[in-house]
């Protein structure tokens, strides 16, 4: 009577916990449970618990007969199995945790309904998914905004830009600069009796060859201009060698040019002060230089024959003197009252 009233006491206190226990003999065979111990059970019993097998009552616990098995010749304290998922089956909880002891040669089985801690497991991981695929879909779209912003705004600028905001807001700085202007030479005339898409084409083909160039060379590209460019170097990052860049890049272009003799750039390269800078408006703008060391570079180029490339006096002081150019002579360009020593690099 004292046991048992001790066995109900032990049960009430459990239940009260949310746990419930089930002794099993050596035989795996139950013999003594509390009463909640049914709503725990995932199949279906008929007739009374008692004498039911382990692995019947729990079949959970099917593939841990070793665990089992060390547990009850004491070669392991215990078995724990944490948070059994079982869905909603029968009014079951849906998360089980299982305790398990060797007992007077067999088993003791606690049951702990673990729910709602379960549920909120689950909830967090799934949360965690979600959160894990939102990333790498915001990182695949932010990758490809990248490289679509890339392709209309030069890499230098942007990546400019994303170091310091200011640098998206209008204005500009005053600074030496290297301008280089490239014109297909002839293409006009060339187009003129073709059809547009292959003129499109060959136009495509010889402005890629000479950004690729450029933009290896070290180049920001400031915009296209029908059949012609304008680059910049030293703007927005600073480079030492501005100068000689620009000689490079431009002997480079006029050395791989293949489309045809008379179907080549015409390149002008001048040196000076330029304010470069955001134009434009707050919704609308363009990284670009202004001055009047761009303005000579543009009529340098505008002096070219095919294959020709011409150099302002700065440039020339500043550049690579193993970068071989011969005098051009003093040329009185469009707009300047004064001439200009202008220089040839041989291609």
């Amino acid at each position: 009577m004292n046991q048992n009233l001790n066995t109900s006491f032990f049960a009430d206190f459990l239940h009260d916990e949310g746990l419930e226990f089930a002794i099993f003999d050596a035989e795996g065979r139950l013999i003594q449970h509390s009463g909640g111990l049914v709503d725990f059970l995932m199949v279906p019993v008929d007739g009374a618990l008692t004498g039911q097998k382990l692995s019947h009552l729990f079949p959970e616990l099917i593939g841990y007969e070793q665990s089992l098995q060390d547990v009850q010749l004491g070669a392991q304290p215990g078995l724990q199995i944490e948070r059994i998922h079982r869905g909603d089956l029968r009014g079951a909880p849906g998360y089980v945790t299982f305790h398990i002891r060797a007992y007077q040669g067999g088993w003791l089985l606690v049951a702990r309904n673990v729910t709602p801690e379960g549920q909120l497991e689950q909830k967090v991981t799934q949360q965690r998914n979600e959160l894990s695929l939102l990333s790498g879909q915001l990182k695949q779209a932010r990758t490809q905004l990248d490289d679509l912003l890339r392709r209309f705004v030069p890499s230098a600028v942007v990546d400019h830009m994303l170091t310091d905001v200011t640098k998206t807001q209008l204005g500009g700085e005053r600074r030496e600069i290297t301008v280089l202007f490239a014109d297909l030479r002839g293409f006009t005339n060339w187009s003129e009796n073709r059809d547009p898409e292959m003129v499109m084409d060959v136009l495509n083909q010889a402005l890629g060859g000479a950004v690729s160039i450029l933009l290896k060379g070290g180049a920001t590209l400031d915009k296209f201009m029908g059949d012609a460019l304008m680059a910049v170097f030293n703007a927005p990052l600073a480079q030492t060698d501005h100068a000689t860049l620009a000689l490079r890049c431009a002997k480079e272009i006029c050395i791989n040019q293949k489309l045809s003799k008379n179907l080549r750039f015409g390149i002008g390269i001048n040196t000076g002060s330029a304010v470069v800078g955001n134009i434009g408006a707050a919704a609308a703008m363009n990284y670009t230089a202004l001055g009047d060391a761009v303005n000579i570079a543009k009529r340098l180029e505008e002096l070219t024959a095919p294959g020709q490339i011409l150099v302002g006096p700065r440039a020339h002081e500043l550049a690579d003197p193993q970068i071989l150019r011969l005098p051009f002579g003093h040329v009185k360009l469009r707009g300047r009252q004064k001439p200009v020593a202008v220089y040839e690099v041989q291609c």
